[in-house]
Formats: C-alpha cells, sequence, structure tokens
C-alpha cells in the first residue's frame, strides 16, 4: 500500500475532523461533557474491528472513509469535549498543576507499561506516587525519580 494513500486518507479524516470537532463542542455544552466524551469513547471501541477491516482492503475509498470515520466521528466527539470537561474535574486552584500531572504520568503508567521496560518504570512511579503519598509529601522531584525515594514538603 503506497503511503501517499494512507497520508491522503488522514489528510481527509483531519478535514472532516475541522466541521466535526465544533459540532461535538456544542453537542458537549448542550448535553454535558461526559456524556458525549464516554459516547466518543464507546465509539472507538465499537470501531475497531471495522476500521481494521477497511484499512485491510487497500482500496482507497474505504481506507479514506475509516480515517474519516475514525477522526471525525470517535476522535472528534472525544476531543470536542475533552477541553472544557478535563478542566472541570478540578478546582482553580490546582487545575494547572493537576491537568499537567495527567498528561505527564498518565503515558507512564498507561503506555509505558506495555513494554518490557516500561513496565519497570511504570511499577518504579507507582510505587513513588504511594511512598509520597504514604509519607504525607507532596513534592517529587526529577533526582526523586533516579533514587527511588520521595522529596520533603516544601
Amino acid at each position: 500500500m503506497p503511503k501517499t494513500l494512507v497520508l491522503n486518507g488522514i489528510l481527509v479524516g483531519c478535514l472532516v475532523a475541522c466541521v466535526t470537532l465544533p459540532v461535538f463542542g456544542l453537542l458537549a455544552d448542550r448535553f454535558g461533557r461526559r456524556p458525549v466524551y464516554v459516547l466518543g469513547a464507546l465509539f472507538q471501541v465499537v470501531f475497531a474491528a471495522p476500521f481494521f477491516l477497511l484499512m485491510d482492503s487497500a482500496n482507497a475509498t474505504q481506507i479514506w472513509l475509516a480515517v474519516a470515520i475514525g477522526l471525525g466521528l470517535g476522535h472528534g466527539s472525544m476531543f470536542g469535549a475533552q477541553g472544557a470537561f478535563f478542566s472541570e474535574l478540578f478546582p482553580a486552584r490546582v487545575r494547572y498543576t493537576s491537568l499537567s500531572l495527567v498528561q505527564q504520568i498518565g503515558p507512564i503508567l498507561g503506555g509505558g507499561s506495555f513494554s518490557p521496560r516500561g513496565y519497570g518504570i511504570a511499577r518504579e512511579v507507582r510505587l513513588l506516587l504511594a511512598r509520597s503519598r504514604l509519607h504525607g509529601r507532596h513534592r517529587i522531584t526529577v533526582g526523586d525519580l533516579r533514587t527511588g525515594t520521595s522529596g520533603d514538603t516544601a
């Protein structure tokens, strides 16, 4: 399968997403962020098998359709509601820090744990966070991640 075929499919999918993102943002404002986000996640789960069947066809129209539906409906519904949904999860005084921790530690705990080396890293971070919580300490520095100890509170 030529690279340009898939790249053009992604281009079509991104054009569809440019239209659907604001639509799903409006739907999230009207019906709630959580329902739109959860329905988008469920759609992604249900659409996974048809997506790979369409991609396996090696037909340009079906590949473009698969990517357009995946990006436009699945990704669009989740990403359209995500900004407002995530910012409402935390109070304003800790919002920036909380969302930053979610974005930085989440991939380590979730994505990194699927590789042989990542499993050890994820386990160490989990242990470090648990130890920090048990001792009532709130600050963790980069040096703490290297040594496996938690820092003192400032």
